[in-house]
């Protein structure tokens, strides 16, 4: 990675740090990735084409959400151990206030088909801002011997793979997403009221700590784990609110590791004491992201010093390509799960829309978003 010089822009203060990404994640509906190339690189230019994406590489193999471990290597970069934890801290404080407040709006209008159709337009359009986040990023590989070559072959491969997931895990059964996301958001059940000792308050915040680590690619990845405890086993959710938590995350601005907050919430809430969704969500968030956090910041202090290292730069070169071709192939993945069929074919052609749009002009993502909720609420995707 290339040092930072004088000429490169920087943030000067704490405060321009975590503003800098609270601005960023108040952006991010479906997601930050697409913002924070827009906002780091294009904008606040404190980063540049190159080296985004070697942030990124580091930042794609930490277990964590992805654009948390980004946060965390771009704060101590310049500021050390504080401008890690404020720059994780502006990306999650106002969105976790907003997602809430959605989670409660939402709660009265599940019934509403207009609601269903503006998550889901929304959820197109999102789609599409990954893809074009990978092919504005693609004139970095010019110089990379591997660049072209490795990235198709990554793309072809993530695509396949979680093509050949999905198809495994239809004909398997049940799963947190797809068909019973769908009917989820068709309700927002309730439950008896849940008596928790102290032993299951224990027991909530060590599960989401023991998955910490083990979430690479994000904590979306662990859902499977988390439905399996929090619904079959402990009951503490039903399946309604756990599919509600991650469309509602995915629709809300900032990371969508927030739907952790929202399961924690909705545990809180089937108690029913008044001080326990906050409680709930605090040992949720805080199992989810401690350990992960930890050692994204050891590993990004540590590529930080030894940037200058031969083998630190070959392994950022190389892995240039599979950030690529992976950004373009989720963009492919999520489109899928919105439309699966031709019969889906207004979402497909929102999703590439957007694509184009956000690839070849500098159009506000959030008129975007915009469009694309009120496509779905109106029926028309």
């Amino acid at each position: 990675m290339n040092s930072i010089t004088s000429v490169q822009p920087r943030p000067q203060t704490l405060t321009e740090l975590f503003l800098g990404f609270s601005w960023l994640a108040l952006q991010g509906f479906g997601g930050v990735l697409a913002v924070a190339q827009r906002e780091l690189v294009e904008k606040k230019r404190w980063l540049s084409r190159d080296e985004f994406i070697e942030e990124w590489a580091v930042a794609q193999l930490m277990p964590g959400p992805n654009v948390i471990n980004l946060a965390i290597s771009l704060g101590s970069r310049y500021f050390g151990w504080r401008g890690a934890w404020v720059a994780m801290a502006g990306m999650l404080a106002f969105p976790l206030v907003i997602v809430l407040i959605l989670a409660t709006v939402y709660a009265q209008l599940a019934h509403l088909p207009a609601a269903a159709g503006a998550l889901r337009g929304m959820a197109a359009v999102a789609a599409g801002l990954i893809a074009a986040t990978g092919l504005k990023l693609a004139p970095a590989l010019k110089i990379n011997v591997l660049g072209k070559p490795l990235c198709v072959i990554a793309g072809g491969g993530h695509v396949c793979g979680r093509g050949l997931a999905q198809a495994a895990l239809g004909r398997g059964g049940a799963r947190p997403g797809g068909a019973r996301l769908r009917s989820g958001l068709a309700q927002v059940a309730r439950m008896t009221e849940l008596n928790l000792s102290a032993g299951d308050w224990l027991t909530l915040f060590l599960h989401f700590a023991s998955l910490s680590l083990l979430s690479v690619g994000g904590a979306i990845t662990t859902s499977t784990d988390m439905h399996r405890f929090l619904v079959d086993r402990q009951g503490w959710l039903t399946d309604a609110q756990f599919n509600t938590s991650v469309a509602l995350a995915q629709a809300a601005p900032g990371p969508n590791i927030l739907f952790v907050a929202l399961m924690g919430w909705n545990v809180g809430l089937n108690t029913g004491l008044p001080w326990a969704p906050a409680a709930a969500m605090v040992l949720a968030m805080v199992g989810i992201m401690l350990p992960s956090s930890l050692l994204s910041y050891a590993t990004s202090n540590w590529s930080h010093r030894n940037r200058h290292l031969r083998g630190v730069r070959a392994f950022k070169q190389g892995f240039a390509p599979i950030v690529v071709a992976l950004l373009v192939a989720t963009g492919w993945v999520m489109a899928s799960a919105t439309g699966r069929t031709l019969d889906h074919w207004p979402l497909w052609l929102l999703a590439a829309l957007s694509t184009l749009v956000v690839w070849r002009t500098k159009l506000h993502l959030l008129w975007l978003l915009g469009a694309g909720a009120v496509l779905g609420a109106l029926g028309w995707v």
